[in-house]
């Protein structure tokens, strides 16, 4: 290593200052963006508004049905043409840009109109739009991020991002209060809509300051042709035993934390003599404690190993939905969200620094997208089907909850038996067939 400079995963060298300040832009970026997603959030004020329009479970599943579904659809294919680009920060700008250009146009749509059915149509077509968005970003965004920050951090930076904002988040949660008690529908929404958009572009603006290095992949630029790319993709998730352990974990893990964001909120505004008001207390609690499980992934993974956060984040999905079955009082809800907090901000660091460990560095994007697929089947069709469910009055939220606490268990003890490497392969030894045909060939992927 060069005096003065530090190596990235890429192994390229790179100043230690401009390492720091892509640091504080990350950090910048991650507390505004979250800040956005708390102000309009699908866990709490989502919800609250779809409550507001309808009394269907139904139509609360069709939120993380159509955030999962959009955010996988363009993930295969359009990974295959940024994943070998030498520079991935205008593909990163771009689609950050089309995400965040459909939150405004909803916002939009809430000044034009408002009332049942038509805003939840808006909404619905809207929110696929935004997902489809975040499907294009999502890959090359997690390649971006490992490539643009050091090896030994990418969990720990994960965290601080949401560590950051997790103090600005008891400052959002009243603000919430205070609208939604102080504001009638639908300014209550327009107001934090507005808000959350405000953020959206403040957090892009921490996006386009990052600095990113031209550095050539050695297998060249040109995306592998369609049937090698797949056939790499059906290998990863069907010839790689331990990586097909670890995802099935995780979708048994996930899932749960996507049934208990879908239905808590509903749960908890069921309680006699409850106002809107508690979606303020509810948004204090998830957001905070994700803030602190984050830090706490991070930690643990730069510092114990990226399986050590796998053993624990189960247990506490488990826990909050063993504490939301038993009462559906304000007190035991918000409890309920503290622990689904905890769990959610551990699951949403340390998921990505553990699949950058399984690939090479020039196919973390495939493997990302390979992982995203996977948990975005399960992720939409089970909350879909408890909707039905719950509609259908075959089951209550209490045994749904039930359910999701038996679920998170089993993936628990999969994570239990699962093998994370523990540092980021530098070679593409486990990057499929294809590659490593075309390589000894010599043609160029």
């Amino acid at each position: 290593m060069a005096r003065g400079r530090l190596l990235c995963a890429e192994g390229q060298q790179v100043q230690p200052s401009q390492l720091r300040r892509n640091a504080v832009y990350h950090v910048v970026d991650g507390v505004f963006f979250f800040a956005a997603m708390a102000l309009f959030s699908a866990e709490v004020v989502i919800p609250a508004m779809i409550s507001e329009l309808s009394d269907s479970a139904l139509l609360l599943a069709l939120v993380p049905f159509l955030m999962w579904v959009c955010t996988l659809a363009p993930q295969i294919l359009f990974t295959r043409k940024v994943e070998r680009l030498p520079y991935k920060k205008r593909v990163v700008a771009f689609t950050s840009l089309l995400q965040r250009l459909g939150w405004l146009i909803l916002l939009i749509s809430f000044f034009l109109h408002w009332g049942s059915p038509l805003t939840l149509v808006v909404f619905y077509l809207m929110l696929a739009s935004v997902k489809l968005s975040t499907g294009l970003v999502i890959p090359v965004w997690s390649d971006w991020y490992a490539k643009t920050t050091p090896e030994p951090m990418w969990g720990r930076l994960l965290g601080i991002r949401r560590a950051v904002f997790g103090v600005l988040a008891l400052g959002l949660g009243p603000l919430i209060k205070w609208v939604m008690d102080t504001f009638p529908t639908p300014q209550r929404y327009q107001i934090l809509l507005g808000a959350a958009v405000l953020c959206y572009w403040l957090s892009y603006g921490a996006v386009l300051l990052v600095h990113e290095d031209h550095e050539e992949s050695p297998h060249g630029s040109e995306p592998l042709p369609l049937r090698h790319y797949l056939g790499d993709a059906f290998w990863i998730l069907f010839r790689r035993r331990d990586f097909r352990r670890f995802l099935l974990g995780c979708m048994l893990t996930v899932i749960p934390l996507t049934l208990l964001a879908t239905f808590l909120t509903r749960y908890g505004l069921l309680a006699p003599g409850v106002d809107r008001g508690i979606t303020g207390t509810f948004t204090i609690c998830f957001f905070t404690s994700t803030a602190v499980g984050a830090l706490l992934a991070g930690s643990m993974t730069d510092r114990l190993g990226p399986m050590a956060p796998f053993r624990v984040f189960p247990l506490l999905a488990f826990a909050s939905a063993v504490v939301a079955a038993a009462s559906g009082r304000p007190a035991a809800v918000s409890a309920a969200f503290v622990l689904h907090g905890l769990a959610m901000g551990m699951r949403m660091v340390v998921v990505m620094p553990a699949v950058f460990r399984y690939s090479g560095p020039h196919r973390r994007a495939l493997y990302m997208a390979v992982t995203f697929t996977c948990l975005g089947v399960a992720n939409a069709l089970i909350p879909l089907v408890a909707g039905v469910v719950l509609d259908a009055g075959w089951a209550d939220f209490r045994q749904v909850f039930l359910g999701c606490g038996a679920i998170a268990l089993a993936g628990w003890l999969l994570l239990l038996s699962a093998r994370i490497p523990d540092t980021a392969s530098h070679s593409d030894a486990h990057d499929g067939p294809s590659s490593e045909k075309l390589r000894a060939t010599g043609a160029a992927p």
